[in-house]
C-alpha cells in the first residue's frame, strides 16, 4: 500500500494579511482540505514579489 503523502497534491496559496506576505500549504482530501502549514516564510515572500 503506497503511503498517502505519495499520492495527494500539496498544493499552496500566497497572500498579503496584515501588511505580511503568509504562505498556506494544503491538500484535498475528497470534499474536505487539510491544512499542511501555515506561516510567514522568506520563500513566500519571495515568490509573492516576483509575481506581483
Amino acid at each position: 500500500m503506497k503511503n498517502i503523502v505519495e499520492q495527494e497534491d500539496r498544493l499552496f496559496c500566497i497572500g498579503l494579511v496584515s501588511d505580511r506576505i503568509a504562505t498556506v500549504r494544503f491538500t484535498r482530501r475528497g470534499k474536505r482540505i487539510r491544512i499542511i502549514g501555515a506561516g510567514y516564510w522568506k520563500k513566500g515572500k519571495e515568490i509573492y514579489e516576483e509575481k506581483n
